[in-house]
């Protein structure tokens, strides 16, 4: 049978600064892998502007029906930017804006999306009425993540781990790759870059090196967290050999040389 990867995250996972599908780091990972061996199926579910809380549910919801053999999970930046710097007691995460989701492509949809006149009557209403808060004031966000900032996302974590353990699908996490040169201040980031591999340490959950390994200026991104198609590329070469020994192996000691993506000079 086919071997399904399914690759969930953000929108540096579904393709924000890509030329098209074909160039997103999961379709190149899928030729890669492919090249090992011809049952191998990567699938992108990628979602622009979700984090953690929703990819929770996209992997609950929609996605292990599938039984795919492994998710491969890419994501925390969205988490801190979206909640973590601003979440406590006092208000609780229903109430914040809802992220970013995939809108049909009909003639309709793009003429609204594209319409000045609606965003300008959107945002004028939305200074009268409060469209997203329902009533209620979200906290500005500071420069530190909050206790109950970092509880919420370890919880995700330990959601994702309960939920693919008890389908029996490999859980990966791929170090995301950051680029702290495009941030004032990448204190955050880092925190929660920490927080993230202890929770991954403490439930056993693979982690695969992208982070360190991703050389930034060879191949330099579009901003804090997307690649060109040529980052994509070498994103997609640094993580298959790591999967390969990951599902087939099983853990290694030491991350395998990077496969040479598709078209790239030796």
């Amino acid at each position: 049978g086919k071997r399904v990867i399914i690759c969930v995250g953000e929108s540096s996972t579904w393709g924000t600064g890509s030329t098209s599908r074909d160039t997103t780091w999961p379709a190149v990972l899928g030729q890669l892998l492919a090249e090992k061996d011809p049952r191998f199926v990567v699938l992108n579910a990628g979602m622009p502007g979700y984090s953690t809380v929703e990819n929770v549910q996209l992997l609950n919801l929609r996605l292990l029906k599938y039984h795919p053999e492994a998710i491969l999970y890419m994501g925390f930046r969205n988490d801190v930017v979206g909640y973590a710097l601003s979440l406590s007691p006092q208000t609780d995460l229903n109430f914040y804006p809802r992220s970013l989701a995939s809108v049909p492509s009909d003639w309709f949809t793009r003429l609204w999306m594209h319409s000045s006149l609606v965003g300008l009557l959107v945002t004028r209403l939305g200074e009268v009425v409060p469209l997203d808060g329902q009533g209620v004031a979200i906290p500005p966000p500071g420069k530190r993540i909050t206790a109950r900032g970092a509880e919420t996302l370890r919880d995700q974590i330990a959601l994702m781990h309960t939920l693919t353990s008890r389908h029996g699908v490999q859980l990966l996490w791929v170090d995301q790759p950051v680029n702290y040169a495009a941030m004032v201040d990448s204190s955050a980031m880092e925190a929660a870059r920490t927080i993230v591999h202890g929770q991954l340490e403490e439930y056993g959950i693979p982690l695969l090196n992208a982070h360190s390994l991703y050389r930034f200026g060879e191949f330099p991104m579009l901003d804090d967290v997307h690649f060109s198609d040529a980052g994509n590329r070498h994103l997609a070469g640094l993580l298959a050999p790591q999967i390969l020994e990951r599902l087939d192996s099983g853990p290694a000691s030491t991350p395998a040389a990077p496969v040479a993506p598709p078209g790239a000079s030796p």
